[in-house]
């Protein structure tokens, strides 16, 4: 089987590589191990897939990362705006997710987000996303540390991990993260609630200025209590 780097996508040819001798991206144990044991003559497009599909996931990650510090402290961005009480969703997601009467409703077709007017004009949010579930990631741990940890430095000046904790949401088991993130002079505190079903991640992800998050805690416990799916 022909290989091809990840990185450039030019064909190895050294079965005895380590990284790529066109570009030099250092090769995974896993490529590593099929450069030494394939010598057919197929492209390996799984492995082309898998690089894009954790590109196109990572991508997914930051953009919510974004958005929530984005809504902290920016007021009503675009999208529907709506007060009330409901459990909301829309058409290309399986799952309700709870609004307080109070909070402000934002939807989007890939994201639904809810936010606060605080009196300080920061805007405590709380999101719910669906994406896909990589096939090689078998733990709700393994996605953290592989899919959501690497996010981070691609937005945060510094990131402080404070908390992890086992719960159940919508029926299945899940783990809520708590960490303190610092951006341009700025501290956010926020808690993502990940969990997985039928091939999919969900992820729930509330965020605060330091100081306001205590504030909403209970507002996000509740919405991850009366999340269900479809």
């Amino acid at each position: 089987m022909l290989l091809y780097c990840p990185e450039c996508k030019k064909e190895v040819l050294n079965r005895d590589s380590t990284s790529c001798p066109s570009c030099g991206y250092p090769f995974s144990y896993t490529f590593i191990e099929k450069l030494k044991g394939y010598d057919s003559e197929t492209v390996n497009q799984p492995t082309l897939k898998k690089s894009k599909k954790k590109i196109i996931i990572l991508s997914s990650i930051i953009a919510v990362l974004i958005l929530a510090v984005l809504i902290v402290v920016i007021v009503r961005l675009t999208g529907t705006n709506n007060y009330g009480t409901e459990l909301l969703t829309n058409d290309s997601i399986n799952f309700y997710v709870y609004c307080p009467d109070d909070w402000i409703i934002q939807k989007n077709d890939s994201i639904i987000s809810i936010y606060i007017d605080s009196d300080n004009g920061e805007n405590p949010n709380i999101s719910a996303q669906m994406l896909s579930l990589p096939e090689n990631y078998k733990t709700i741990d393994e996605y953290w540390q592989n899919s959501v940890i690497p996010s981070f430095e691609l937005v945060f000046d510094d990131v402080e991990y404070k908390s992890e904790e086992g719960l159940t949401v919508g029926g299945v088991p899940a783990k809520k993260y708590t960490y303190i993130t610092s951006l341009l002079g700025m501290k956010f505190k926020t808690s993502q609630v990940i969990f997985f079903k039928n091939l999919r991640v969900y992820t729930l992800t509330y965020t605060a200025t330091e100081n306001n998050y205590d504030i909403y805690a209970e507002v996000f416990d509740t919405v991850a209590k009366k999340f269900k799916f479809k």
